[in-house]
């Protein structure tokens, strides 16, 4: 059978079986945290070996196919620890099978519409607004109610379905809302060749994904390529902007307060920051394939470490606790070097802004 003959009953059918036979441990972990945790994550690896024809027809049909996984989960009649919330877990597909190769200044307009991952870097994150998921809309004749799925291609009603007059009105009190926040992801630095500017792309992320991630995090991101019209766009302008609405999201990098250290490291630790040389051991570890630049490294290293707060001068000025460091130089000698290293002993302290500009 071809994939694209696949509808939306079959599709439902083989997540049924998918999920039955090799990912009810994981639904039942979700079910028994539910509603805190409200996501169930699917190694896009383990619906290869179930089905090769359902994982390709994913990768190009990723609208439908969430929809028939999310309508498989109903359809197993799960009860919640709590009746007061239906069992409807988000599907999160990770392992993507471009993410480990994938670009982002690659993706194209062929990719719109389908689900694509890559590596990037988040450089912005915005606040946290709330998305409109259901919204309700009330007859100022007849008082009937109608509730509306709002899906990408919404269309607002307008006639009552009981009096058949344009008479609806929206009723914001009792709209049903989503955590909502846009980001943005950059090239991986280490990715990026010779003097071209590193690619960006907008991210969209919803409910528990929102605040996961932090601007200088390494991300790997799935999700489902696709374009607007600029807000500020001229009205004939037919060019359109691309984003991610994103699928799931994970970081690359452990956070320093997942890091475990040994009672042995903890020693070393201690012992090392008796040493008098400190200073000097630490500029002769930082980029030790890097002849010279002493001074460089030496400010480096002083700010990855910090100053501390309240220091003042004699007469009461105060001191600034971060210094700011603007590396200038030819091509060629040694800047994105000295980065990599920094990004390497501290994965947050890198930033990405503008094109083409880094910082610490």
């Amino acid at each position: 059978m071809d994939t694209d003959d696949l509808d939306i009953d079959t599709l439902i059918t083989m997540f049924s079986d998918f999920f039955t036979t090799m990912y009810m441990e994981n639904i039942n972990e979700v079910l028994s945290k539910y509603p805190e945790q409200r996501s169930l994550e699917i190694d896009y690896k383990d619906i290869e070996i179930y089905d090769d024809r359902l994982a390709d027809f994913i990768l190009k049909n990723p609208d439908i196919s969430l929809k028939a996984a999310e309508k498989a989960i109903e359809g197993l009649n799960l009860k919640a620890p709590s009746i007061h919330h239906l069992f409807k877990p988000h599907i999160r597909i990770y392992n993507h099978p471009d993410v480990e190769n994938g670009m982002i200044e690659d993706l194209s307009s062929a990719q719109i519409n389908t689900l694509v991952g890559f590596k990037g870097v988040i450089t912005r994150r915005g606040d946290v607004m709330h998305k409109v998921t259901h919204a309700v809309y009330k007859c100022v004749l007849c008082d009937a109610e109608v509730k509306v799925e709002v899906t990408k291609n919404f269309t607002p009603p307008k006639r009552c379905p009981e009096c058949k007059k344009m008479t609806l009105k929206l009723v914001e009190d009792l709209n049903e809302f989503e955590d909502y926040q846009r980001a943005e992801a950059q090239e991986l630095l280490e990715r990026v060749t010779g003097g071209a500017p590193a690619a960006h792309i907008q991210l969209e992320l919803t409910d528990d994904m929102v605040n996961v991630i932090a601007p200088g995090n390494n991300v790997e991101v799935v999700g489902i390529l696709r374009v607007k019209k600029p807000i500020k766009s001229k009205t004939n302008d037919m060019v359109y902007i691309r984003y991610v609405e994103v699928v799931s999201v994970k970081s690359l990098r452990k956070d320093f307060e997942e890091i475990e250290i040994t009672p042995e490291e903890e020693d070393q630790i201690k012992d090392i920051s008796q040493n008098p040389n400190l200073e000097d051991i630490s500029i002769q570890s930082f980029a030790s394939g890097i002849y010279g630049h002493e001074e460089v490294k030496r400010a480096l290293v002083l700010q990855l470490f910090g100053g501390r707060r309240g220091k003042k001068m004699p007469g009461g000025l105060k001191i600034r606790d971060q210094i700011h460091i603007l590396l200038i130089g030819d091509p060629g000698i040694s800047k994105t070097r000295f980065l990599q290293s920094v990004d390497t002993l501290a994965p947050k302290s890198i930033y990405v802004s503008g094109k083409g500009t880094s910082g610490v």
